[in-house]
């Protein structure tokens, strides 16, 4: 007859309990290096795409001035239209026949008025082929 006796495991030594601290914290702190490694590699491949120009402010001028130097069309799908699209690349809504557009001298895009209105308080270029515009006066 075997007679089984139990006998609790002994507690963990000190050397155990900091062993595993040493190792948690070492796991932790290769982590946090490679994140560091990763962001600055990260960082430095986005700045070698940058070309290091920030988009200029909106130029209020440049909107009036625009806005005035070029008179507005009326769009009509007929085939000796100046415009060549049918739908403002702004608000991407197709052009209805009478309505008034702004049909851009150097590349023919054209846009609904309030449209190109709003676009050119953020940019001064052509929403479609982003061309930098000019007003007509100074061409």
């Amino acid at each position: 007859m075997h007679i089984l006796i139990y006998t609790p495991s002994p507690a963990p030594s000190l050397y155990t309990l900091v062993t595993f601290l040493l190792a948690v914290i070492s796991c932790a702190l290769l982590l946090a290096l490679f994140a560091a490694c990763f962001r600055s590699i990260y960082l430095t491949v986005l700045n070698f795409f940058d070309d290091g120009e920030s988009p200029p402010p909106p130029n209020n001028s440049l909107k009036k001035k625009l806005l005035q130097s070029h008179p507005e069309s009326t769009f009509t799908a007929s085939a000796d239209s100046p415009c060549y699209s049918t739908e403002c690349a702004v608000c991407l809504t197709k052009f209805s026949e009478g309505e008034e557009i702004w049909v851009l001298p150097m590349c023919s895009h054209a846009f609904h008025v309030a449209c190109i209105g709003k676009w050119l308080t953020y940019s001064s270029s052509c929403p479609s082929c982003r061309r930098i515009m000019v007003p007509v006066n100074d061409v």
